[in-house]
This record gives C-alpha cells, structure tokens and sequence, in this order.
C-alpha cells in the first residue's frame, strides 16, 4: 500500500487540474473587454494621428518667403495686342509674367476697370471683377493666344477713337501677391 502522504499528493494532483476548468469569473471578462476596447481606441488614434500629419503637410497654406522667392511665382502682368473695345464688349487679353517676365500660367482672380480719359472727372467707364474659379474659365491656351481672355459688357458702346485706358489687378492664389498693369483697349468699329 501506498504510504499517506503519497496518497495525497496523488489526490491532489487529480483535483488540481479539476480547479482550472470551472469558467472565468465575471471580473476578468469584463477586464478582457476593457483591454480590447482601449486597443482598439490606441490603433483607431495612431490612424487619426497618421491622417492628420498628411493633412497638415498638404494644407500648411503658402510656403515662407524664403520659399517662394525661389520659385517662379507671378510679378507682373503682360497684355495682349488683341485688347479691345467693340461694340458693348471689352475683351482683355492678359497673362501673368514671373520675375524674368516670362509668360506662366498662374491661378488667381481679377480686377478690372476701363476709364476713357476724355470724359475728365467721369472717366471711369466700368469695372467687373473675376473670380478665381471664373479666370479658370477664362483660360485659353492655342498656338495664337495663350493667357486669359476676360470677357467684359460695357453699360454703353465705347464711341472714342482714343478707346479706353485699362487697369488691371491680379491677385495670385499661391503667394497671395498683387499685380498690376495698365494699357489701352483700342475701338473697333
């Protein structure tokens, strides 16, 4: 026969394993639940986190003025000999000129205003203003005419030979900077 204490150090061996199958108490449950939220939050705000630093890299808006001076960005404006008055329409023809007075296409909207110098204190004929979105549209590239044609209805038929005298303003989107130029819109008949 087997000595006592032998006896039950095998009795307890066979309830040992009978002690770990009972199920798992309502606190570690509820612990486990717990656990998988906040990793689930954890991932959900390192994606957050990710997204938001390439947003901030697409939007930090112009860049500083070190930058900008060494890219090829709008200093001026240069107008089209086809600017004219006929009829009740001004159509300016104008293209946006970087520091080297080289022609670009640049995204931005505009002021105009025609004066004819001959009616003294009343000089100002009209003024229309573009939006960006409406330069956009204005827009022609072609092997004649690159740079933007601005379409502009006059209150009146311009009748003086002189025609009239433009000022135009160009606000450009990237640098926020404004240009401007003057010329004269010569009279078709």
């Amino acid at each position: 026969m087997l000595p006592d204490c032998r006896l039950i150090l095998l009795a307890a061996l066979c309830v040992l394993p009978l002690v770990g199958c009972g199920s798992p108490q309502s606190a570690n449950i509820e612990l486990r639940k717990q656990n998988q939220a906040l990793t689930t939050e954890v991932e959900q705000l390192r994606l957050q986190r990710k997204l938001d630093q390439a947003t901030r890299v697409v939007s930090t808006g112009s860049p500083p003025a070190v930058e900008l001076d060494r890219l090829f960005t709008v200093h001026g404006l240069k107008f089209g000999r086809l600017t004219s008055a006929k009829g009740s329409t001004l159509r300016v023809f104008v293209v946006p000129t970087d520091q080297s007075g080289d022609m670009i296409k640049a995204a931005g909207g505009f002021s105009v205003e025609a004066f004819d110098l001959s009616r003294g204190q009343k000089a100002l004929v009209g003024s229309w203003t573009f939006t960006p979105e409406q330069a956009a549209n204005s827009w022609t590239a072609s092997a004649l005419i690159y740079g933007y044609v601005l379409e502009c209805p006059l209150p009146a038929p311009i009748t003086t030979e002189s025609g009239v005298t433009l000022r135009v303003v160009f606000t450009d989107l990237l640098t926020h900077r404004t240009v401007e130029g003057n010329t004269p819109a010569k009279f078709i008949p």
